[in-house]
């Protein structure tokens, strides 16, 4: 069962996400080191992700997508404006700043 905050929370990361505006898109060390067709084709599918598991990830922050059998994730972060510590809430962008993290699945991060 989905509440009002989480709601906003949800609807405020898939903005983010969808448009890239918002938030600070961070890519692994590794990513960074790809083919820019792949890195572009990477970030489109972060952009298109709808495949969410509702049941654990009521916010859409986490997916994962295959790109020709490589694994990456996308994960949604959320920190205080000066990005020193988490935000206390994130459901309110005034005082919340989105970080969007890309990366391969295999990275020890």
């Amino acid at each position: 069962m989905s509440d009002h905050r989480t709601d906003t929370i949800r609807a405020l990361n898939d903005l983010a996400r969808t448009t890239f505006t918002g938030c600070l898109i961070v890519a692994t060390p590794t990513f960074e080191k790809l083919p820019l067709t792949t890195k572009t084709h990477v970030l489109n599918s972060v952009r298109e992700f709808k495949d969410f598991d509702e049941m654990r990830d009521t916010e859409h922050r986490y997916g994962v997508i295959d790109y020709q059998g490589t694994e990456f994730f996308f994960h949604m972060a959320y920190y205080d404006l000066t990005l020193q510590v988490h935000s206390p809430d994130p459901a309110n962008p005034r005082i919340t700043r989105r970080v969007l993290t890309v990366g391969l699945a295999s990275e020890d991060l």
